[in-house]
């Protein structure tokens, strides 16, 4: 069965105002170099990854395109947990968290 797609939002501070829902995200440095979000599973943690060319080749790192509101990364995010197994394993495509 499938999972349902969690909407990426757009907030200006992810320790904000709106930031404290699933799938919310922020952007930081000009022009972005890292990508903070919560967990799209709901489970409230935060995440941070380097975005790419910005981070000067940091690894690992993430393509960013789209618009600042519907950002599509690849590869995909493979989010591990405290014991190092798999927590979450998706795609943000066009504005939607979907898992694999």
């Amino acid at each position: 069965m499938a999972e349902k797609a969690v909407p990426a939002t757009f907030v200006a501070d992810l320790f904000g105002p709106g930031g404290d829902v699933p799938g919310a995200f922020d952007f930081r440095g000009d022009p972005p170099m890292m990508m903070r979000f919560r967990c799209p599973c709901g489970c409230g943690d935060r995440r941070v990854i380097t975005l790419r060319p910005g981070a000067a080749g940091g690894s690992p790192s993430w393509e960013v395109s789209g618009s600042r509101d519907k950002p599509t990364l690849s590869p995909s995010l493979h989010l591990l947990g405290d014991d190092m197994r798999t927590h979450w394993h998706g795609w943000l495509r066009n504005g939607e968290f979907v898992s694999c």
